[in-house]
């Protein structure tokens, strides 16, 4: 049940309150691409099996690839236009976290079967 501030009010029994609030208002459901380099691409989106990685970044990156809870499930330094295989994740939204010597970035990639 939400009180009028919109915070999670947990009733035990049948008249007392508990004291245990939650703040649903600070929960992030969306997570926007955000990146300090330049130029990053990775397609296809949605991906099937595999995505690939267009920096235009010389040398090597790494690449990782989370779950929405922030747990790495792919990682890996890679060269060129790497093409990274996630025909054994499930479909769904996950994370990928890009590096190189110019900075980092995050964005998103979305598995369909």
């Amino acid at each position: 049940m939400l009180d009028a501030d919109g915070n999670f009010v947990k009733y035990v029994g049948k008249t007392g309150l508990a004291t245990e609030i939650l703040n649903l208002q600070s929960v992030s459901v969306a997570v926007e691409d955000y990146s300090s380099l330049a130029n990053v691409y990775i397609y296809p989106t949605p991906a099937v099996d595999k995505f690939t990685v267009r920096t235009g970044i010389p040398g090597a990156i790494h690449i990782e690839v989370m779950d929405l809870l922030g747990q790495r499930l792919i990682a890996g330094e890679f060269a060129g236009e790497p093409a990274k295989n996630v025909a054994g994740l499930p479909p769904g939204f996950y994370l990928v976290r890009v590096r190189g010597e110019q900075g980092s970035g995050t964005h998103q990639l979305r598995i369909l079967r």
